[in-house]
Order: C-alpha cells, then structure tokens, then sequence
C-alpha cells in the first residue's frame, strides 16, 4: 500500500485548499472507515473548521491496517498529480471532455485534481500512469515482420480491453493479483503504453498498535511499451523475461492480429566500433546531440565456456591509441557504454547498448535521439538490412528496364 502518499497528500495546507463541500464527497466511501477513527463527515453545506481539519489531518497522517485500498489508491492518485504543470493540462482535459471546473484564480492543484476525480476518476488514473512513462528503464528491442504493414496499429477501446483481459489472465496465473490497465499515450515519437499491474505477492514488515507485525499484498508495477510505426520496433521496459514474451506476443495479436508480429530478431551490433574505430561515433549529423564518448566496451570469449573481460576509461578510443586496450578480432563485443551531452542537458547522460536488442537509458526520453544516432552509424541492424533490400529493388528495377530496350538501343 502506498501509504507514504497519504501522508505527503495529508500535510494541513493541502487539505485547507480544497473546498469542504469536495473534500467530504471525496472522502464519503470512507466514512465507515473515518468514523470508526473517530471522524464524522459533516453534513452536505456544513464547512469544516480548524478542529475538523486538523482530526482529519491526524486520521490520514497515521493509516492502521484497516485502512480501506480504495482511499489509498484514490489518495495515491491525486496526490500524484496535485502539481502545477498537471493542473494546467487536467484543466484542458476537463475542457475537452465538457468538465465544468468551479472557480477562478483561486484554485488549488488539488483542488483541481479532486474536482476532476469526482466527474471521472479514469481521467486522473490516466495522468497518474503517464508520469510512469519517464523514468530510467531498460528497454528490449523486437522488430516486426519485415513483410508487415508497421503504419497501420488498431488502437480502439475495445481492442486495449481485450487486450488488458488477456494480460489480466495472464498475470493472474503467475500469481500477480487481479487488475491490469493499459493507458495508451500516442506521441510524436511513437506510441507509448504504460502497463499497471500487480507483482507476486509480498510480506512487509510493519508495526501494528505498538506491536510487530506484518502486511501481506501485492506490491504495483508499471511496466513501458513503444511502438515506432516508421521501423516496426516495440520497446519493451519489464522487469522479467517471461513478461517481455506476453508483450511481445500479446501486442502483435491485439495490435497487428498476430502473435508472431514481433518474432524477436537481432537488431543492434557494436561491431560498428571495430570496424570503424572512433568514426562510430561521429554525431555532428545528429540533432540534439552535442558529443558522445564510449566510456566502457565488454567482450566474450568461447561458446560453451564463456569467458568476459570489460574495459573503462573516461574515453575508450582514446586508450586504444595510447594501446592500453585493443578490441580482439576473436572476440565478441557484448556491451558498450555511451556518455552522451545532449543540447538540451548540462549534465550528460550515459546509454548501454548490449546486442542484440537490450538499450538501458538513464532516461527513457532520450531514447528517440538515440536511436537515430545507433540507425546512422550502422549499430541498427534493421536500418543496415533495409539498405540492403532497397538497393535489392533498385537493382532489380534496373535489370527489368534493361531487359525492356531493344537491342539496338542498348
């Protein structure tokens, strides 16, 4: 349970901002809940004072094991998005939607959160789940079917509840608990899905009335997905193999109504850093980003008997020449990692990049740039291979129209 929400939510200000009338509908579901803690909701048009507020206060502060997971989660939510720049897009949200929002300048982020919870609470769960979206994560690369349409993804309501009824089965018999929610977010950099759902069940250790105990639940786990239409490739960010094939396939079969949509090629190589040394990492062409070293090269040696050996320097490239390190032809490259200053950041970021479709960002954002990066100097396998079958169809073109002039004009 995300209690520690209802204690940042609690602070006295907070609830002082929103209007009693709002507050007591919110928290009317729990009034068994709030009474058996000593707290009666006052009455449709009875205000709250300063005694009122502050018993509340001390009720939310202090959660018991009793505490209903309806008022926590609804709490968690709000809380989540109970900040300026959420209240200004919650604002054009609700205008959108035909949302009739009370007041002017005076309101609070809260209060405009609480307002948007009781005309339709999926609008905030949305909000809440797209703050998921930006985070450090590991993304696993699967590129499409070559022969498929990437352009076309069907995207309807009922196509994303299918598809959380069969994640919600899945889930369910690993053992994960019940509920699953897909929230879908079309940028321009592809299609973002932000994935709840709950994870094996769990033992915390808490204290109960003075006395040690235990709370048994499923912890919540937001997992990310994103579709680039213009290459086929899902990205996927989960925290277990087994997890990473139900997308896989699950999206492929409510998306492109194929479960092998995404069969799990090679996509990225390093080999691009052998082969063409510190050339690789020319990015002058690349916009929004300034400069980029490679900071540390991994290698393998062996089939059945594996051996590793990896190389750090605040600049690889510039070991080699000094010959402190040499890249083995016999050798495989199995991890490399960026240190990458992008325009728009004083501090640079770093980017692993372990083939054959493992990308681990400090920021998941800077994955778009990135990648254009990898596509550029060859490091995308998918990129390289389209080359290929382009100048195969020239060429095949070519010969048609060769095959089509008459002799004597040839």
């Amino acid at each position: 349970m995300a209690t520690s929400s209802i204690r940042r939510f609690s602070r006295q200000c907070d609830l002082s901002s929103v209007s009693p009338e709002r507050l007591t509908l919110f928290l009317s579901p729990y009034a068994g809940y709030l009474a058996s803690r000593g707290f009666i909701l006052p009455e449709p048009g009875v205000g709250l004072d300063e005694k009122n507020y502050q018993s509340l206060l001390d009720i939310l502060m202090t959660p018991n094991a009793d505490v209903p997971c309806g008022l926590v989660d609804s709490i968690y939510c709000v809380s989540e998005v109970a900040n300026p720049e959420s209240m200004y897009e919650l604002l054009d949200e609700a205008s959108a939607c035909g949302i009739s929002i009370d007041g002017n300048s005076e309101l609070s982020p809260i209060d405009v959160a609480i307002q948007v919870w009781l005309h339709d609470k999926s609008i905030i769960e949305h909000k809440h789940a797209e703050h998921y979206l930006i985070k450090p994560c590991t993304f696993v690369y699967f590129q499409a079917d070559k022969k498929s349409d990437h352009s076309f993804i069907d995207l309807s309501a009922n196509t994303l509840k299918a598809l959380e009824h069969n994640l919600d089965e899945w889930f369910q018999s690993r053992q994960y608990g019940q509920g699953c929610r897909v929230f879908c977010y079309p940028k321009e950099d592809g299609i973002w899905f932000s994935v709840w759902h709950g994870a094996p069940y769990g033992h915390e250790r808490c204290i109960d009335h003075d006395e040690p105990s235990c709370v048994c639940h499923h912890q919540e786990r937001y997992d990310v997905l994103i579709y680039q239409p213009a290459t086929g490739e899902l990205q996927i960010d989960a925290d277990t193999t087994v997890e990473r094939e139900i997308y896989r396939k699950l999206f492929g079969r409510h998306l492109f109504s194929d479960d092998h949509h995404f069969p799990g090629t090679a996509i990225y190589t390093l080999e691009p850093l052998r082969r063409d040394g510190e050339r690789s990492l020319v990015c002058a062409d690349i916009d929004g980003i300034e400069w980029l070293r490679l900071y540390k090269i991994q290698f393998c040696w062996g089939n059945h008997i594996k051996s590793t050996e990896t190389f750090e320097s605040d600049n690889v490239f510039v070991a080699l020449q000094r010959g402190d390190v040499v890249i083995p032809h016999s050798a495989r490259i199995t991890g490399g990692c960026f240190l990458i200053k992008f325009v728009d950041s004083k501090i640079p970021r770093t980017a692993e990049v372990r083939p054959s479709n493992i990308i681990r960002y400090q920021l998941d954002s800077d994955c778009e740039t990135f990648e254009h990066f990898l596509r550029r100097r060859g490091f995308a396998l998918f990129g390289y291979l389209l080359l290929l079958i382009q100048f195969d169809f020239l060429l095949n073109i070519l010969q048609c129209m060769d095959s089509l002039i008459p002799d004597g004009l040839a």
